[in-house]
């Protein structure tokens, strides 16, 4: 079923979010993306890599998600921003066919805001997200697995974009207010991007860095939560991770462009390592038509 599921996503992938180069006015930029997640490992909560382990049982977290965003400028400052998608997710014992945990639902889902305050280089911008979850934890089965954690959260960002030439250069702070019993989190992702023509590549980075972490006597290698199915990837307190990757694809016009990533997890606590792939595809749809009728210039009637 995971194997359809990804041939029918395949031309779809979510992907960097913060980008100020997209904000234009009565434009409507689309997103819309499919992502596999692999892991078969955690970092513990003193940052070594260990077998992910359900129940005592080596296993793999297989999570398939169809992400779709939507910006829109309402003037060339401002624009309203929407996010949402469908999660497939499930963890399966090493050597056996049956599943020890499934999940499948709609992921969290946000509305919000980028404001532009300074168009010259280097362009800085402000981008405020609410993020609410359209699933519930508390009411899962003995072989359910959680969405995600299941509380709302607040993400604010200050994106700052730069070009020479044919490189582009991004850099986006901000904090994640996670509710709930969940750590504040700090959020740290940069991309630089080359270029050619119509094809263009780049390496990125994402850092996830909590403010508080667990009070732990001994090391923590599996998630206790029910619903994790052991993996740090969902219901973790107060995860950190690094992430390293690279996007490539190609731009066909002003109004479409089609990119493929990898991504890898490189250091963490508390937090699922593994891979991530994926595909993007960009649609601008333009609403803007500029005046074009004749102005008649107005002579005053006592003129000479």
């Amino acid at each position: 079923m995971n194997f359809l599921l990804g041939l029918l996503l395949l031309c779809f992938f979510q992907t960097r979010a913060f980008s100020l180069s997209h904000l234009k006015e009565q434009n409507l930029l689309i997103q819309t993306g499919w992502e596999l997640f692999k892991s078969d490992r955690n970092f513990s909560s003193d940052g070594e890599s260990v077998l992910l382990r359900t129940n005592g049982t080596p296993s793999s977290l297989s999570q398939h998600a169809f992400l779709v965003s939507a910006d829109y400028g309402v003037t060339d400052v401002w624009a309203f921003l929407f996010r949402t998608g469908v999660l497939s997710a499930q963890i399966d014992p090493e050597g056996a066919s049956q599943d020890l945990s499934t999940g499948l639902g709609f992921s969290d889902t946000g509305l919000g805001f980028r404001w532009l305050g300074r168009k010259a280089r280097p362009a800085i911008g402000v981008e405020g997200l609410l993020l609410f979850p359209p699933y519930s934890v508390s009411d899962l089965g003995p072989e359910g697995l959680a969405i995600g954690d299941g509380v709302s959260n607040f993400l604010l960002r200050v994106p700052l974009s730069t070009r020479f030439k044919r490189v582009r250069f991004e850099i986006s702070p901000g904090i994640k207010f996670r509710f709930g019993r969940f750590s504040h989190q700090l959020l740290i992702d940069s991309s630089l991007q080359l270029q050619l023509k119509r094809f263009f590549f780049g390496v990125f980075q994402e850092g996830v860095f909590s403010f508080t972490k667990e009070n732990l006597l001994t090391s923590s290698t599996t998630n206790s939560e029910p619903g994790s199915g052991g993996s740090f990837s969902r219901l973790s307190l107060g995860p950190e991770v690094l992430q390293l990757g690279v996007r490539s694809g190609f731009r066909f016009s002003d109004k479409f462009e089609l990119a493929a990533l990898f991504s890898q997890a490189v250091w963490g606590s508390s937090s699922a390592d593994g891979f991530k792939i994926g595909l993007q595809l960009s649609t601008h749809i333009d609403f803007f038509t500029p005046d074009e009728r004749e102005r008649i210039k107005e002579v005053p009637l006592n003129s000479d």
